[in-house]
């Protein structure tokens, strides 16, 4: 995720914030919110998802393999590992 947000970030024009500093002084967080983020949009959203439904996919498998067992029975966790 953070490669993409990378990637979207050296999309965005340098000329933008020069505006932004010329036309009105904008400080770092008016940039912030009035340049890099509605330009960021079109790259954050999709990363957010499919981010989101790997940590999904991780979580499910950890607890089902704590749930039903490992390979030959054994469970991931050391509550059965001592036994």
């Amino acid at each position: 995720m953070m490669v993409v947000l990378l990637g979207g970030l050296q999309s965005i024009s340098p000329e933008y914030y020069d505006a932004a500093q010329i036309d009105g002084g904008a400080s770092g967080w008016q940039q912030f919110k009035s340049i890099t983020m509605p330009l960021l949009k079109p790259v954050l959203v999709p990363a957010t998802v499919l981010g989101g439904s790997s940590g999904h996919l991780i979580i499910s498998t950890s607890f089902t393999l704590l749930r039903e067992g490992g390979p030959h029975g054994r469970n991931g966790y050391f509550g059965n590992v001592a036994l």
